[in-house]
């Protein structure tokens, strides 16, 4: 993770903390991946299909109704470009 993308996650979570919010990510599953090619030889792409369950409990909230907002939350599917530098060798 770059420092800047570092910086602007922690200022999600940062704001997440004030609203008594949890990102809870389960079930992360890898379903396939694929090099694409690049003219570029210190860089690396891959496409990555993968599926999660992603969803927010609440510290205010009870057990129960955390529970319930996990459980009214499907597995979703998802691709993303992930990108791999080499840096100073």
């Amino acid at each position: 993770m770059t420092p800047h993308f570092q910086r602007q996650q922690q200022r999600i979570l940062n704001h997440y903390q004030r609203q008594h919010k949890h990102n809870q990510l389960e079930s992360l599953t890898i379903i396939s991946e694929e090099l694409i090619l690049s003219d570029n030889p210190n860089v690396r792409k891959v496409l990555v299909t993968a599926q999660m369950r992603d969803y927010f409990t609440n510290d205010r909230l009870s057990d129960e109704d955390n529970e319930k907002r996990r459980e009214a939350t499907y597995i979703e599917r998802f691709s993303e470009i992930w990108e791999f530098k080499q840096v100073d060798g």
